[in-house]
Formats: structure tokens, sequence, C-alpha cells
């Protein structure tokens, strides 16, 4: 197996890597293999590694080999390097070639002390043409190798005699062919999904909806953390987790499933007017429409999802992590109710559903859940918005799989936070009223006279002949009632503590703190974050005005032309194009698959970064973009002496290219 990766060099006591075409120690060989050219597995480079200990031949210290000053023809197994720079300025001791003429100029100045000097000030161009001269006598352009890619023996070593690139005369062999094609596809295919996984949010990565995200500021916020990241931390828990963190996730998940159900269900049997304050906005509104539940029970679980994305966020990044995490912090009450939530879900199980008026009740981590969810409301920003642990966890689902969200897609996720988040202020003043089970009682038996609730709004309003004197006939009071209606009158059943506000009151209450605009807090953000982003997604436009100026005249912003230097230049273009293609494609114009010009699709809708055309799956391409090029590679003789020499890709044909 070590063969296929490795071969000994016969006139020097090294190995070369067959792909790399560079030096490997061999101390270094299962690193090597398990690195970014190869990615094997840990037991397969460990086996490679323990075949080459046995060859002969090979040198194991890097300091016992002496390597030559030149060589006087190419190894072929090594890359060769045309472009060497090799020092003339002692040319019978020193042997220094580098690539670079910044580092031959830093190699003069420190080994020989020469460096260009002038006068003084400015040089004129007499002056600049001397010294242009001298820098050119100092080298001489040469071809090199180099055996090792850094450290001992990296250096350049010059070739006297260098032969010209020989090439097989006929195809490479076929089975050698598909596996390099085969290798070098892997290896693409892998380095593009590491290159996205490791994507790091950068304070400037500003995407095609710029005011969007400047409204939002991100980028700002989640800086410099791994976007693969962000959307593991939101993701829904496994079904059996055995991580202890996970589990926790996995009843915090649940149990806020089934405080969404219950809030909604409060909703759904409360009055009108508590409804219609619930779906308040702003100060002195009136609201159009009362807080609507979701019209099918099943759709809860789908809309209660960010909300259980948020738990599960701070679930994860409260507990011990070793990936970078967004900072945030918590209130004092905040921290509190965390604790609760954090002990109940460490020591529970995931929630079972329950019936008749046991699923009104509220389990305690369900009322822990609640109680922690009402307090995420409960802020007030000083300085700016990402105090609130709640902007921050919306921050987070702004990422998604493709990028940033947009203007169209993020605006849904925060109604359904904004929505649920009303559920839960109806369902803790319901909890919140001193007598939480009659009203309950009352929605199931569907009595709508429940005498228990019969209560004036204000016990000490004044009566018509208050201030009369008592010997006044009209002040005494009738001997009898007036009707017999009033004599089944009930005492006062309910007496309310006067520390305790009554259901539609709380509602009240809560909804005037934190609930709507001017209060300053995390509500607040959310509203105008989606109010923002519905006016960008109904009322952009693209900027930029065309407009004509005669019959043949058309001005675009500081541009002038008419309708024949437009077709003119449109000829040229598509003239300069066609040679630009023919270049990459290695074929003439004639040759390549027509373009179905009159049948390509588009779709202006699509605002992810990178789509275009190209893209739209409604357009028949005669090949498959994708792989046109790999597959002519397989087939093609031509294109297989360009790019492969024994069955192998050539690095330097590649990088050309």
């Amino acid at each position: 197996m070590e063969h296929q990766f490795f071969l000994k060099l016969s006139q020097f006591p090294v190995i070369i890597c067959r792909i790399c075409r560079h030096g490997v120690w061999p101390s270094e060989v299962s690193s090597h293999l398990q690195g970014k050219n190869h990615h094997l597995p840990q037991a397969t480079a460990k086996q490679v590694h323990k075949a080459i200990q046995g060859w002969d031949g090979i040198e194991h210290d890097p300091l016992a080999i002496q390597w030559p000053a030149s060589l006087a023809q190419s190894i072929p197994e090594l890359d060769e390097y045309p472009d060497g720079l090799l020092c003339q300025h002692a040319p019978m001791q020193c042997h220094y070639i580098t690539r670079s003429i910044k580092t031959i100029k830093r190699h003069w100045r420190e080994h020989h002390g020469w460096k260009v000097l002038y006068k003084g000030g400015r040089p004129n161009h007499h002056e600049q043409e001397q010294a242009q001269t001298m820098v050119q006598q100092g080298f001489k352009v040469v071809t090199c190798q180099q055996f090792f890619p850094s450290r001992k023996g990296s250096h350049y070593i010059w070739v006297r005699s260098p032969e010209p690139l020989a090439r097989p005369a006929g195809p490479a062999p076929s089975l050698g062919v598909q596996a390099a094609v085969d290798e070098v596809v892997q290896a693409w295919e892998q380095a593009q999904a590491r290159a996205k996984a490791d994507q790091a949010i950068q304070a400037s990565q500003l995407t095609d909806a710029n005011p969007w995200l400047r409204m939002t500021r991100w980028a700002d916020y989640l800086q410099g953390i791994q976007a693969h990241d962000l959307l593991a931390c939101v993701a829904a828990p496994e079904e059996d987790p055995q991580d202890a963190t996970e589990q926790c996730v996995q009843v915090v998940w649940a149990t806020m499933e089934q405080v969404a159900r219950k809030s909604q269900q409060t909703v759904q049997h409360c009055s009108q007017a508590i409804r219609v304050e619930a779906v308040r906005s702003e100060k002195g509104q009136t609201p159009h429409r009362p807080l609507l539940a979701y019209m099918d029970e099943a759709a809860i679980q789908k809309h209660v999802r960010p909300w259980q994305q948020i738990l599960a966020f701070i679930t994860r990044t409260q507990a011990p992590h070793n990936w970078t995490s967004p900072k945030y912090g918590m209130t004092t009450r905040q921290r509190q109710k965390w604790r609760q939530l954090w002990q109940l879900a460490s020591q529970a199980v995931v929630p079972e559903e329950l019936e008749g008026l046991e699923a009104w009740s509220m389990t305690t981590i369900e009322k822990a859940c609640l109680e922690f969810c009402i307090e995420l409301l409960n802020q007030r920003h000083r300085s700016h918005e990402y105090e609130s642990v709640l902007v921050c966890a919306m921050a987070v689902l702004g990422q998604g799989e493709a990028g940033w969200r947009d203007p169209e897609s993020y605006p849904p996720i925060l109604s359904r936070v904004i929505k649920v988040a009303r559920f839960m202020v109806v369902q803790k003043a319901l909890w919140m009223d001193p007598n939480p089970w009659q009203i309950i009682q009352t929605w199931v038996q569907k009595d709508q006279s429940a005498e228990w609730v019969l209560a004036s709004a204000d016990d000490q309003l004044g009566e018509i002949d208050e201030g009369y004197g008592s010997d006044d006939p009209l002040s005494s009071p009738p001997s009898s009632p007036p009707s017999a209606i009033h004599s089944d009158d009930p005492l006062p059943a309910v007496n309310i503590h006067p520390s305790r506000r009554p259901f539609q009151e709380q509602v009240t209450w809560m909804m005037h703190q934190f609930m709507i605009r001017g209060t300053h807090g995390p509500m607040e953000t959310l509203l105008d974050w989606r109010t923002y982003g519905l006016k960008v997604h109904y009322n952009h436009t693209v900027p930029g005005h065309v407009t004509w100026m005669g019959e043949d005249q058309l001005l675009y912003q500081q541009i002038a032309f008419s309708m024949g230097d437009f077709w003119g230049f449109v000829h040229g273009l598509v003239t300069v194009a066609r040679e630009i293609l023919g270049h990459l494609c290695m074929q003439d114009h004639a040759q390549m698959p027509p373009i179905p010009w009159t049948a390509l699709y588009d779709d202006p809708s699509q605002s992810q970064a990178g789509w275009n055309f190209v893209h739209d799956a409604r357009t028949q391409w005669p090949v498959d973009g994708t792989h046109w090029m790999i597959d002519r590679l397989r087939a093609e003789p031509t294109m297989q002496r360009h790019f492969l020499w024994g069955g192998r890709f050539h690095p330097t044909a590649i990088q050309q290219y």
C-alpha cells in the first residue's frame, strides 16, 4: 500500500510523496497522510507509516544529508520552478536561490551588506535606471527545485541543465486517469465542505441585504463565531441523547411546547377584551382584531419552534462547551428563574400530555419555563438592544443554512416569537389571578353566568342621594325589594387580595410594562425588526434610473449612449466573452454544447448570495456544467495530456490553468 503514496529517490536517501511531489521525512509520514492533501484515516496512515520505517536506504536524520549546491539535471519526481533568482554577488561561494525579488534584496542586505543607495531625496530618472541595472546584475534567472516544502532541505537548488517536461505519447492509462480524477474530485468536495463549515462571521460581512443587516447588526454581535456552531446550538435535540446537557435540552424543548399549547388553550377561551389587549403593540392603539389562536391545533408545534430554539441556545451556552459562543448577560431575575428551570430540567423527564382539567394545570417545570420566558421579555435596555439575552438569541436565529436570513424569511420567525410571547403573557396573567381554577371551571363547563365573577367596577361609587339628610323621606329605603330577582342576589363570594390584580388587569399591566413600543425592551426591538423587514421586503426598489433623451439617446445615471453604441458594446462584449470561454473550456466555440438562449429561465425573487440564472432548475442544459470538464478529462486524450503525467495530475499545469 505504501508504494501508492511514496517512492524512494535513487540519487538521495529521501522518500517523495507521489501526489504532493515533495519529500516527506519518515517520522512525519502518518501526519502527512492525515493532512489536508490526503485526509486518510488514522489507522491507514499508521499502517503506511509503519511500512515506510522498514524501507532500506532512507535517512531519518535531516542533519545527516549533505545537499548539493546544484543539480546537473532535474529530478523528475520533484516540481521544477523556472523563475528562480540565483544570487550573483559572490557566485563562487554563494548559491542562494529564491523566487521573490523582495527576498533576494533582503538576502543582499543581510548577507552581503549591499543595497541600492541614493544620494538623498527622491531619485531622478537616471538614478532609477542605474539602480535597476544594478539589481538585475545581482541575480540570474535559473531553473530550480526543492526537496522539502519547509525546514531542513527546503532551500532551492539550481538545476544546471533542465530538461523539458516529458509527456507520454499516448493518453494516460485509463484506470490511472479515473483514479486520479476521482481522488481530486473527492478532495475538492471535502475542502469545500470544510471551508464552509469553518467559515467565521466577520463584522463587515454584509451580503446583498445591506440595509437589513445594518439594522439588525447581527454580524457585529456574532463576529468571529463559526456559522456551523450557531446552527448546531439551536438544532433540535436527538431522540435519546446520552450527553447530560442534551438531555436537559430535550426536556426544555418538550416543556416549551407544552407551555405554548396550554397558553394557546387559554387564549382560545378568554374574553374578547383580553385578546384585544394582548395584541396591542403601542400605547393608545385600538387593535382592529383580537389575538387569534392558530386555526390548526398541530400548527402550534411549528410556530413554537423559534422559542424552543431560543431556550436550546441558552441551555447549550450556559452549560460547559468547547466552542466560541456569543456573549450575553442576564438580569438578576432572569438568572434566578433560569437556575430553577435548569435544576428541574436536570431531574425531570420529557412531559406527557394530560386530559380533562389536568390538561389546564401546569407542572412545576412548566411553571418554571413560563416564568423564565416572561422574564426574558421583562427587561429594559440601557445602552443597546444586545443587553437582552432574548435579542442575542434572535440574532443567532438570523443565521440560516445558506447565510443570513433576509427580510423575506426572517419576519415570519419574528411573528411566531411575538405571537407565542403574547400567548404566554395571557397564560401568566391567568395564573396570577386570585382564582384561576374558578375561571377555568367556567370555561370547561361553558357557564356564562358564574356568580363568583359578578363584581362592581367601583365599590366606592357614590349614589345620587349621597349628601341628603337621613330625615329626608326620599332617603329612606323601600320597605320591600322592587322585584323578586334582587332577593336572590348572592353575597360577595370573592375578596380580591389587594396585592394581586385580576386576570384582565394583569394582562393590561404586563402589556404596558414590557410588550409594547416605548418600553425600551426586547419586545420593542423585535417589533421594530419586523416592521423594518416587512418595509424593506414590500417597498424596496432597485437603485438607478433610466431615462431617454431625444429619439435614440439613453441616459443612465452619469452615462449617455445611443442604441447603436449599445449594440456595438454588446457585440464586442460577446466576442470577448466567447474568446475567454473558449480559452477556459479549452475548446473551439463551434464545438461547445449549444446554449439554449431562448429557453433560459431566471427567478428574480431569489435573494441568496451567489445565486444566478444558471442554477434555475427549469432550464434544460445540454450537459451537466458542474461535471463537464471532469467528464472531458476522463474521456479526452488531449485533456489528459495537458493535465496528467504518468497517470497523476501535474500540479504546475493545474496552477497555470
